[in-house]
């Protein structure tokens, strides 16, 4: 907690508003948004597992960090429920919309948490895709739920969870790990149908 003596000017710095917005009720998404230039490690970290020259949708774009850690030739798809950019791609996945578009890769980091339904997002994006790369705060790893809601997360999910969803997508894990902030990150890709012999 900060004490009050070490406020003294503070307030009017955009991050703490987006903090004091956080823990007050009835506040629409823009007031209680908020990015931490230390997201893009893990965003660095996540985009290695991406494939030169392949299409991304980056779900959730925010501020667009990816695009400069994507490989090679990528071609980049911003999604977010604001227009970020020019080609961004405006869909509000808590009012079921989402992109009339499809990539080899859909990215997926800081978004899910705040999908109430998260498995008609994950079903739509599975339905557009062959690899989906997520991170994800567990509740295993974050597993006090007053502190989640106070981030306005608005599901609770366990990492089994996931895994056995998009498994009945056809998705398999591919690689999973954590980070040093507790974010897992998971890589699924879509299981291949066998040859018939």
């Amino acid at each position: 907690m900060i004490m009050a003596s070490s406020t003294k000017g503070l307030y009017g710095k955009p991050w703490i508003k987006r903090m004091v917005a956080i823990f007050k009720k009835g506040k629409k998404w823009q007031d209680i948004e908020y990015f931490n230039e230390d997201w893009k490690k893990r965003i660095s970290l996540m985009a290695g597992f991406i494939d030169k020259g392949s299409s991304v949708m980056d779900l959730g774009c925010g501020k667009m960090w990816l695009h400069e850690f994507l490989p090679a030739n990528c071609r980049y798809i911003p999604v977010d429920y604001i227009q970020r950019s020019p080609e961004c791609m405006v869909a509000d996945f808590n009012k079921s919309q989402f992109p009339d578009t499809s990539a080899d890769t859909a990215f997926i980091s800081g978004c899910l948490e705040y999908i109430r339904d998260y498995k008609w997002f994950l079903t739509e994006t599975a339905s557009r895709t062959d690899k989906i790369i997520l991170s994800y705060c567990t509740i295993e790893l974050f597993p006090d739920k007053a502190e989640r809601k106070s981030y306005h997360w608005v599901n609770h999910l366990s990492a089994d969870e996931i895994i056995d969803f998009l498994s009945s997508l056809n998705f398999s894990l591919q690689h999973s790990s954590i980070t040093k902030d507790r974010n897992h990150i998971f890589i699924f890709a879509r299981c291949r149908k066998m040859p018939v012999t």
